[in-house]
């Protein structure tokens, strides 16, 4: 199984700086064959919509060990979102609570090779902030997202 943890941008007013998640499903925005199919944009052809999906069975166990885990869906590409406009977009677009650089990657590398996953996120900048509260939330979101990702790891031995 893999565990991936890290920081994450807010797309929503509620998901502001220090936000605990839980991914429950992932999309990658950055990835578009609509021009040329009858796919929609982040739509991989051998998934029915734009969302990879996620192992649930973790994202359930990772929520019985920590409720406070908000279930969400992360918006994957290959570079920091930090206008407000451009989280808004993503939100509306497809729905997602939080944006981050890895997760349609991991999320389609285990699903390829049928290894279960689980992500748990913290969020660093929150919807109406850029580069600058990254840098300063970004120790503090780091270590609270370790600290729970931790207590996950052990209590599910």
């Amino acid at each position: 199984m893999i565990i991936n943890f890290g920081i994450v941008g807010g797309l929503t007013k509620e998901m502001g700086e220090t936000k605990t998640c839980v991914v429950e499903r992932v999309v990658h925005y950055d990835f578009d064959i609509s021009a040329d199919s009858n796919h929609t944009v982040g739509q991989y052809s051998c998934y029915p919509d734009c969302y990879i999906p996620v192992t649930m069975q973790l994202v359930d166990s990772a929520l019985e060990i920590n409720p406070e885990l908000k279930r969400v869906t992360i918006a994957s590409g290959d570079k920091f979102v930090g206008k407000a406009s451009q989280k808004k977009k993503l939100h509306k677009m497809f729905n997602a609570d939080i944006c981050d650089m890895e997760a349609a990657g991991i999320a389609l590398t285990c699903n390829r090779n049928n290894i279960p996953f689980l992500m748990i996120k913290c969020v660093s900048d929150g919807f109406k902030s850029g580069i600058a509260t990254f840098e300063e939330y970004f120790d503090k979101s780091a270590s609270i997202c370790f600290e729970i990702t931790d207590n996950i790891i052990k209590q599910m031995r």
